[in-house]
């Protein structure tokens, strides 16, 4: 019996609608916002991704080798092959580059409720701009193209990379930042004993572990932290946060500061963000944040960047099981349907057909062999909701049976007329 890889997933007429649907409302946001889209390939030279994402993610990259040998890898996100892309085509593009990208991504985790190893993300990134405004309108965007969707019980948790910096130079653990982060950003996984006991294996000592512990499990909030912190990483941190906040609660933008945030991936050094379902658990459903460095390791110079992601899949979950979808099980407006199959007819048909796709309607024309009450069977199963039936008597009068399936009424319709009936449905 045929089967796919664990992880992945084939998606049926009615799934990839919905998937469609979805996508075409994040587009129509990021573009109004004043994004263009770009494209990359699904797999990039190993050394491209290697090295980019920590320890964690290193391992999760889908590497092979090609029939000549050379060592490629299955995109692990969107954010370092967009890092090669700009250094690659940085003489074509207008800076500051604003882009979107949704394509799918690789990697080999463990399969569990929202998550895959095969997924979309649907991204987008401001780069070569240092301005705070850029960090804003990632956020901003994000904010609504959830609300475009129709996620409106959401709230984005934010923080900035320098606090764990801060948090390192307090506790005497300058450099060990990073490491420090990748382990609390186990804490929705682990919990807090977790995060512990992961802090104590990483050797750090009992001072470090109960400071941070001491630090994340009460939720500092950014003006109570600053009492503790005055170090210039803080100083950095709390300015650009306090900049960042001022402009979101303009625009309404339901958010909250969050210490525990740490966003695993090493590339982050400034605001970063994710955003959370309120009352469901899955995990976030959007997150990003600045990374000004990862760039300049394939452009030999320094390329500020702010960028956000959208998880398809995992919103797809939340819109199912919140029952925010309306049910479609087809793009097809209208089904041609014949009496019988003689040239006469189905030339009246193809007629019809165009004269319908011209008014930007959907239209299935009947290519089977089965009678009128199995073509009309056909629609029904097919969720089509309006057929057009087509007899000798109808060509020979230049009419139409319109029928209406979902109230099971039917009328005849001259065919300059067929515009204002199905207007009318």
């Amino acid at each position: 019996m045929p089967n796919i890889p664990k992880g992945t997933r084939d998606f049926l007429p009615s799934e990839q609608i919905k998937r469609e649907i979805i996508i075409d409302k994040i587009k129509n946001v990021f573009r109004r916002w004043g994004f263009d889209p770009i494209e990359t390939p699904t797999f990039e030279y190993y050394k491209t991704l290697s090295g980019k994402y920590g320890e964690e993610g290193e391992k999760l990259i889908y590497k092979f080798l090609d029939l000549g040998g050379r060592e490629l890898g299955l995109k692990y996100d969107l954010t370092v092959p967009l890092a090669r892309f700009f250094s690659d085509h940085q003489n074509e593009i207008v800076k500051p580059f604003k882009r979107y990208q949704i394509q799918p991504v690789f990697r080999a985790e463990k399969p569990q409720k929202g998550r895959y190893r095969e997924f979309y993300q649907c991204d987008i990134d401001i780069v070569g701009s240092k301005n705070l405004l850029s960090d804003i309108t990632i956020i901003l965007t994000i904010n609504y193209a959830l609300k475009e969707i129709g996620i409106e019980n959401f709230v984005i948790k934010i923080n900035h990379r320098r606090i764990f910096k801060s948090i390192s130079r307090k506790f005497n653990i300058e450099g060990r930042e990073v490491e420090l982060a990748r382990i609390i950003d186990k804490l929705e996984k682990i919990g807090i004993e977790g995060v512990k006991n992961q802090l104590f294996e990483k050797n750090f000592n009992k001072d470090v572990v109960d400071g941070v512990i001491n630090i994340i499990s009460r939720k500092f909030q950014l003006e109570e932290l600053s009492k503790f912190f005055s170090d210039s990483e803080f100083e950095i941190a709390y300015n650009e946060l306090n900049e960042i906040f001022k402009y979101l609660k303009k625009f309404n933008v339901n958010f909250e500061f969050d210490v525990s945030l740490a966003r695993g991936l090493d590339y982050y050094t400034g605001m970063i963000f994710e955003t959370k379902v309120l009352n469901y658990e899955i995990g976030s459903i959007a997150s990003g944040g600045r990374y000004d460095n990862l760039i300049e390791i394939f452009t030999g110079y320094n390329v500020p960047a702010v960028g956000g992601s959208i998880g398809i899949d995992r919103l797809l979950t939340v819109l199912n099981e919140m029952n925010l979808f309306n049910e479609r099980k087809t793009w097809t407006d209208v089904l041609i349907t014949f009496v019988k199959y003689e040239d006469e007819i189905i030339s009246y048909g193809l007629k019809i057909l165009e004269k319908l796709q011209n008014l930007h309607y959907n239209v299935d024309i009947y290519c089977g062999n089965k009678d009128l009450r199995g073509q009309l069977g056909y629609a029904n199963e097919k969720g089509i909701k309006i057929t057009i039936i087509i007899g000798e008597e109808e060509v020979k009068n230049n009419k139409v049976i319109v029928k209406f399936l979902e109230k099971n009424y039917q009328m005849e319709v001259k065919l300059d007329e067929l515009e204002k009936c199905l207007n009318s449905k």
